[in-house]
């Protein structure tokens, strides 16, 4: 015996649609797959937690832990220690 099915839309599902017995479809629930289906939004990109700005922002204690975590020494007063940060983590940037 076969049981009837029916293909509806799962934008979750990586082709957009899952098959469901007739018998469950519910029209305030399914809507029934018509190949139509929107990708699935892609994830935002994530925020850059190191910008010029958000460094300069930051307590002197952090800006030495983040530029000794480089390999480098951290020195002087926190204006100092700001551009040697930039400097360590925009090394390609002008």
């Amino acid at each position: 015996m076969q049981v009837p099915t029916i293909t509806v839309e799962n934008k979750a599902a990586k082709n957009g649609y899952m098959v469901i017995n007739k018998s469950d479809f519910d029209g305030e629930i399914h809507k029934e797959f018509t190949g139509d289906v929107a990708a699935p939004a892609a994830d935002p990109e994530p925020e850059n937690p190191f910008t010029r700005e958000k460094i300069a922002a930051m307590k002197k204690a952090d800006l030495a832990e983040l530029i000794e975590s480089h390999g480098f020494e951290a020195k002087g007063n926190k204006p100092q220690m700001v551009e040697t940060l930039i400097e360590i983590m925009f090394i390609d940037d002008e």
